[in-house]
């Protein structure tokens, strides 16, 4: 249960991320402190953006295989007594979420400051 609310609330983030993103620029802003996005200046001062690329290259590891995604999806629609499409359909809103979060963050070119490189490079080769 504390995990779809995790996918509610990472839902409303990205889609702040993205709004902040679509904000008018006034020309060459400088750094990421200077510009309103809120959002990815939080996911890097508080040292988030990379326990989010490793939720996501997890979330990958467990699902690459079909049938271990699709157990795993039946045995939380059945704790949680939801329909199997409910499940999946949150399980895909929180990797596409999380995507668009750390795509958010990559615009910036402070993020690789402290970006663990070496896993977004092995995460994007699966």
């Amino acid at each position: 249960k504390d995990w779809m609310e995790m996918a509610d609330s990472l839902q409303r983030i990205a889609s702040i991320a993205i709004m902040e993103q679509k904000l008018p620029k006034k020309g060459d802003e400088g750094t990421l402190w200077e510009r309103e996005e809120l959002t990815v200046r939080f996911l890097l001062e508080e040292g988030k953006l990379n326990m989010c690329l490793r939720l996501l290259n997890d979330f990958k590891l467990a699902t690459t295989n079909p049938a271990t995604k699709k157990t795993l999806i039946k045995k939380a629609s059945e704790e949680l007594s939801l329909k199997p499409e409910e499940v999946e359909a949150k399980v895909d809103a929180f990797e596409q979420n999380m995507g668009v979060l750390i795509h958010c963050a990559l615009k910036s070119v402070e993020s690789l400051q402290t970006l663990d490189i070496p896993l977004l490079i092995k995460h994007s080769g699966e």
